[in-house]
């Protein structure tokens, strides 16, 4: 009998469905990085930014260096603090280390290759609440690109969303409030 071959989350792309206009995860794509069935997921918002940068947030000598990297919304859990993440690949894997220090993540922002980010907050979900919301269609999950670490926020949910098929390239171009078209 051959073995199952278990699907796992951790380490994917979350893409909200054009539907899902609850304000918060509006057109938001998600990194999956804890999953764990029988426990839930965490994962983080990497498309919304609030237009402030570290510097405006710690003031400390230390995160001086840091200071002109943006912050983003990461998702509406733990909104009380501020972490840094770091992205890469290496050997065709996507890889990420989440809660980096602010001296790691001052060597990381001048390694060539990486993505640091800052963000507040995190996204997560109890035991089957994921797994149910994508039998309903809310998200689409998708594997990590290396496209993904050169992204524009603002444009990130359009360009994965235009990567699934023609009808939602289509649905990648409609306004979010379809009755202002």
């Amino acid at each position: 009998m051959p073995s199952e071959t278990k699907y796992t989350l951790e380490n994917s792309l979350l893409i909200a469905e054009p539907s899902l206009s609850d304000g918060v995860f509006d057109r938001a794509v998600i990194h999956v990085s804890e999953y764990s069935e029988g426990e839930g997921a965490i994962g983080y918002i990497l498309n919304k930014p609030t237009d402030r940068n570290v510097g405006e947030i710690l003031t400390d000598p230390i995160f001086e260096p840091l200071k002109n990297i943006p912050v983003y919304f990461g998702g509406p859990v733990g909104t009380d603090h501020l972490v840094f993440s770091v992205f890469w690949w290496e050997e065709g894997s996507f890889r990420y280390r989440l809660r980096v220090s602010a001296q790691e993540a001052t060597k990381i922002k001048r390694r060539p290759g990486s993505l640091l980010i800052a963000h507040v907050g995190h996204s997560s979900w109890y035991d089957g609440q994921l797994e149910s919301e994508l039998s309903e269609e809310v998200w689409i999950s998708t594997a990590v690109s290396p496209s993904t670490l050169n992204w524009n926020a603002t444009k990130l949910w359009g360009e994965l969303m235009k990567e699934i098929s023609p009808y939602h390239r289509l649905l990648a171009r409609t306004p979010k409030d379809i009755g202002k078209n």
